[in-house]
């Protein structure tokens, strides 16, 4: 057999074949990090959308001002099951100042996968930093999770921070009870006087409310855990910032949100 410098030319094309294997072992370990980020993104939230059932459970909260002061924490959990029906869980006393949909973290997916956004890969030095992800890993591949992070355009985030906090208005500001609290000690004429007053107080508040919206700058940022094997979400974090001016004050707030998916079916 033809020797070339003591090695086989079978020998080496052996050698070849495997470094090649090798290659290719290597790459489709890291295929995910082949593909653009938002690609793999969209194909985590679609498979998430194909699910019949799964769980879901976590924080929101809201803090102010510069030093970040913390105000409100929301504590949830969830069902979604038949792929569309979403049940989730406040306590009493969170559904008296909120609403479900404004923390519910199903939305919050569809609203990252439908608004306009830059992707991008968080390599496993950042992803320690971001949090609960300090295990060490020889290479990406080996990595449990992808990270991805997402930034939503300014004015989509301003679109979908205005949607949540005119719901809420509607549903905290405006309830039903408010106009018939204490009906059956009011005559009718005073009823309806009552209601006039309550209509226009709330009406006048609503267009500055409305007016306060448009004049506001919000940026958000959210960052994604997509499991490596099911290519479905695992985990979201991230934090929507607003600024804004009520009677000419500057005001500041941080609305951030945790949750993690489980029990996919």
């Amino acid at each position: 057999m033809l020797r070339i410098r003591g090695c086989t030319v079978r020998k080496r094309i052996i050698n070849v074949g495997i470094a090649l294997l090798m290659m290719v072992g290597l790459v489709g370990c890291n295929a995910p990090f082949s593909q653009p980020p938002e690609e793999v993104l969209t194909r985590a939230l679609s498979g998430m959308a194909g699910k019949d059932q799964f769980f879901f459970e976590g924080i929101g909260e809201l803090k102010v001002g510069e030093r970040q002061l913390k105000t409100k924490t929301i504590r949830f959990q969830g069902e979604v099951h038949n792929h569309r029906s979403t049940q989730m869980k406040m306590t009493q006393q969170e559904y008296a100042e909120t609403t479900p949909k404004r923390w519910n973290p199903i939305r919050l997916l569809t609203d990252i996968r439908t608004s306009h956004k830059k992707v991008s890969y968080v390599d496993s030095t950042m992803a320690a930093a971001v949090g609960n992800d300090a295990d060490s890993y020889s290479s990406e591949a080996e990595r449990p999770q992808i990270l991805v992070r997402v930034d939503l355009e300014p004015d989509e985030a301003k679109r979908v921070f205005s949607e949540r906090m005119l719901e809420e208005f509607e549903t905290a500001v405006v309830p039903s009870r408010i106009w018939s609290q204490g009906k059956e000690n009011r005559s009718e004429a005073e009823q309806q006087a009552l209601q006039s007053l309550l209509y226009n107080q709330v009406e006048n508040y609503r267009s500055s409310f409305i007016q306060m919206l448009q004049e506001s700058n919000v940026q958000a940022s959210y960052y994604v855990w997509i499991d490596r094997k099911s290519q479905l979400p695992h985990r979201i974090e991230g934090q929507m910032d607003v600024v804004y001016k009520e009677q000419g004050i500057p005001y500041k707030e941080a609305i951030r949100t945790t949750a993690k998916f489980t029990q996919f079916r």
